[in-house]
């Protein structure tokens, strides 16, 4: 693991609030690392840490919702409002999307794709941090239904029964959907001093548009910050697996009276069984993990990457190591610990993952630079791609199209530039897009050795 070089107050900001696509189309057979970044149209306004999802818009089309985030400026503000991405082969654009009713960093966004009630398609935010009249941050229990069809935001109406800010959020087999964990702040648990970690889940129903909180089992720890995924294979298909994250915060006393803040990743995973509503400890990751990316694999493995084993503090390092969970055997595998060449290209933390159409493959996308790798399961290994991104990317979004290529669009980060991950046939120069930067800046080359160990900046690429 490298030690983290970006800025830590931007860092610490993100984390704490935390049928028309006529593209050519692409063989399968040829090697997605060999794709290129192209520039699209760009976002109405720059946004860092956004919710990214691909929903339904007017017309039978599929595009991308970006929700929220917070502005790139000196004085970040939250944003309410949300685009929507509408890819076209000549003239991709985005346009106003539903303006959330309140600010609330820290949320969770779920599209209803699942559901057979009239919101299938909508967008479910829960939660979050507002403000109360005093200016003290507060963890929400409120929620909005976002409808990407007709630019119309409402409350859900019950509230989620515990408030909550930085949880995660599944939506399961029959169309509920499951929230999980969090922190809840106020008054008396301020924000990275003492705020009260959850190990609550409740559960949202668009039939009865109602909240279920699951008062008969609790996570083993509290948990913040974690990731989570709907397991596809058997014997845990249908379950949810959450992954990592922080369980305490351990504030310190400064010599000139301050206080500073460190939060210790951990190993711990849990599974959810939605029949019996039940948690039960599922196998421990290797290695600690906060701010890493999780995707379900074609076999049902699930692929832990990156991330890094502290938020906050003097010793904060990022990893390169990545894991891998057999729910056969409910448990985890480091392939660095036997085979030293076994690791990320690049430290990533705060970075996005999404997997690919065609080939199965894992493509991974920023997270401190302009690097982006492909990770392969078939021969384990990840290589970085053919083509840097035009911008670094922190915190951003990485969604799939439901195109024919399988091209993925980016979002987010420190401007408002988007790109695409697309075969080298498409075209680079998209109207409403940018010219690429002559000279990328501070290009990362990849640091340290091994995935944990290795605080150095060295080049290596073993």
């Amino acid at each position: 693991m490298a030690k983290n070089t970006m800025n830590l107050s931007i860092r610490v900001i993100l984390a704490f609030l935390t049928g028309w696509l006529g593209v050519t189309a692409y063989s399968a057979r040829a090697d997605e690392s060999d794709w290129v970044w192209s520039s699209t149209a760009m976002l109405r306004q720059s946004r860092m840490a956004p919710r990214a999802l691909l929903v339904d818009l007017p017309g039978n089309i599929k595009g991308v919702m970006v929700i929220g985030g917070i502005t790139n400026e000196k004085f970040p503000s939250f944003i309410t409002g949300s685009e929507l991405y509408y890819p076209r082969q000549k003239e991709s654009f985005w346009s106003p999307g539903p303006i959330l009713r309140t600010r609330r960093p820290g949320n969770t966004a779920t599209v209803l794709a699942r559901t057979s009630d009239p919101k299938k398609g909508r967008v479910l935010v829960a939660g979050g941090t507002g403000s109360e009249a005093d200016g003290n941050l507060t963890s929400l229990d409120s929620c909005e239904l976002l409808n990407p069809k007709d630019n119309n935001a409402t409350l859900t109406g019950p509230s989620m029964k515990v408030r909550r800010t930085n949880h995660v959020a599944v939506e399961l087999n029959d169309g509920t959907v499951l929230v999980v964990g969090g922190e809840r702040w106020d008054k008396s648990n301020p924000p990275l001093k003492n705020p009260e970690m959850l190990r609550s889940s409740e559960v949202y129903d668009p039939k009865t548009n109602a909240w279920d909180l699951n008062a008969k089992s609790l996570l083993n720890q509290p948990r913040t910050r974690a990731a989570a995924v709907l397991l596809t294979k058997p014997p845990y298909q249908g379950w949810v697996l959450v992954v990592g994250g922080i369980e305490a915060i351990v504030t310190h006393t400064n010599p000139d009276d301050t206080i500073s803040f460190s939060a210790p990743a951990t190993t711990r995973c849990d599974l959810y069984d939605p029949i019996h509503k039940t948690w039960q400890s599922a196998g421990r990751l290797r290695y600690p993990r906060v701010f890493h990316t999780l995707t379900v694999l074609a076999d049902g493995k699930v692929l832990a990457a990156g991330g890094q084993d502290q938020f906050g503090g003097d010793n904060e390092t990022i990893s390169r190591s990545y894991e891998i969970y057999n729910p056969e055997k409910n448990s985890w595998i480091c392939p660095y610990d036997t085979d030293r060449k076994k690791h990320l290209r690049h430290q990533r933390s705060g970075h996005a993952a999404t997997l690919l159409k065609h080939s199965n493959k894992v493509l991974l996308v920023g997270g401190d630079g302009y690097t982006s790798e492909i990770y392969d399961p078939v021969k384990d290994a990840s290589t970085f791609t053919r083509d840097t991104l035009w911008y670094p990317r922190a915190f951003p979004t990485a969604t799939l199209l439901d195109d024919e290529n399988g091209t993925v669009v980016v979002t987010g980060g420190l401007s408002n530039v988007c790109e695409k991950y697309e075969p080298p046939s498409a075209s680079r120069f998209l109207k409403g897009g940018v010219a690429r930067p002559a000279v990328p800046l501070n290009v990362p080359q990849g640091a340290g050795k091994g995935p944990e160990g290795g605080r150095n900046n060295g080049d290596s690429q073993e």
